[in-house]
């Protein structure tokens, strides 16, 4: 009993000189020191400390933890050298609280690396039409005599099948790609409109059979679809399927985890591809797929699904990221966060495509929320 009353102490002459650090005399240093347990303890904390204020981002110190292992392996020594180690304690409460400053201090100052969020592309970046027989063309400088016996006719930026529709003989697949920095217009043979986004994929046929018009995507398009009752319209991506029977409405499913439909005007019906129902969806509502296969429905500002089409940017409410890397896609650059904090920032932003990267730096600038320098074909968000 005695022993242990002694103990309560030495733990709280060391509260004492936590408090009061002047307290520890140079005759408790000098004893300290000259005890062999007491020196091992006091590595045993310097070493603490170094692995503590070592440069890991991951590590987060439990000093509770360390604390409570650092007693229970000098427990003994505690026993036998009472009074001395009411000073090392002391030492030992002090120097943890120290190095946790220290973390903490570092842990809020530390500047964090550039995180990359898009890169650029170095390959050749042009339109491109896979026919259904193999061939590859590349549509700025297609042979026209080709295109015509698949079918097609195309005239600057748009791609025709409609007008030569009922001379199709044989139902083919074909796939139309766009590059970065490039959008397009395509005319499918029921006449239904698709306007392609930069870095997309359009699958469809060169005629439509059967009881629906199924076409696939990868990237984004808006479509304004032929009405036809009887024969409804598809759309597939990698994980979700939009019906339609006359309509317009925008797709966007360049990464899984950010597909959207958003209706414009008219009907339409979107379900999980694994299986799920269909959502019935109405003018000015966007479905968004979430991870469970539901989707969650929000009203939106529609200009931003019409506006890319017309040759503009134009976001309300969005992350900063989402709008780096559309600047990133379009104008094929790298964009890297200094300022990882800055990524989840919503804004609100407006500009001509036409008017060029550095055109849209300046605006983003002038709100003063960000700084953003474009350095060596790579743009950094600081």
């Amino acid at each position: 009993m005695d022993k242990n009353r002694k103990i309560e102490e030495s733990i709280e002459h060391a509260i004492d000189l936590l408090e009061q650090p002047t307290a520890l005399t140079e005759e408790d240093v000098r004893s300290m020191v000259e005890d062999e347990e007491c020196f091992r303890a006091c590595r045993d904390l310097m070493e603490g400390c170094r692995v503590l204020m070592a440069d890991i981002p991951s590590y987060n110190p439990d000093v509770d933890r360390e604390w409570i292992r650092f007693q229970k392996k000098h427990q003994t020594a505690w026993r036998r050298r009472r009074l001395v180690w009411g000073a090392a304690l002391g030492v030992a409460a002090m120097l943890i609280v120290l190095v946790w400053f220290s973390w903490s201090l570092l842990s809020h100052n530390k500047v964090s690396e550039p995180v990359t969020v898009f890169l650029a592309d170095n390959h050749p970046q042009r339109v491109t039409l896979q026919t259904g027989d193999g061939k590859l063309l590349a549509l700025d400088n297609a042979d026209k005599t080709v295109l015509s016996a698949v079918g097609a006719q195309l005239q600057d930026k748009e791609l025709d099948y409609k007008t030569n529709a009922s001379e199709v003989k044989e139902v083919k697949m074909h796939t139309l790609t766009t590059p970065r920095g490039t959008d397009f217009k395509i005319v499918l043979s029921d006449g239904t409109e698709v306007w392609l986004n930069a870095e997309s994929r359009l699958e469809y046929p060169a005629t439509f059979v059967g009881n629906e018009r199924i076409v696939s995507l990868r990237g984004e398009a808006y479509f304004k679809v032929a009405k036809d009752e009887k024969h409804p319209f598809i759309v597939q991506t990698d994980d979700m399927k939009t019906r339609v029977l006359g309509t317009e409405f925008n797709v966007r499913n360049y990464l899984v985890t950010d597909s959207h439909v958003t209706l414009i005007q008219g009907r339409v019906e979107v379900c999980n591809k694994k299986g799920g129902d269909y959502v019935r969806m109405s003018p000015g509502e966007d479905a968004h797929l979430q991870p469970d296969g539901a989707f969650a429905l929000s009203e939106v500002d529609i200009d931003g699904y019409i506006y890319w089409k017309e040759g503009y940017f134009y976001f309300d409410n969005i992350t900063l990221l989402d709008i780096m890397q559309s600047l990133g896609r379009w104008y094929n650059v790298t964009i890297k966060f200094e300022n990882q904090s800055a990524m989840n920032y919503r804004m609100h932003f407006l500009t001509d495509r036409k008017a060029g990267l550095e055109h849209a730096i300046v605006l983003l600038n002038r709100m003063k929320k960000v700084n953003i320098t474009l350095e060596d074909g790579t743009l950094i968000v600081r």
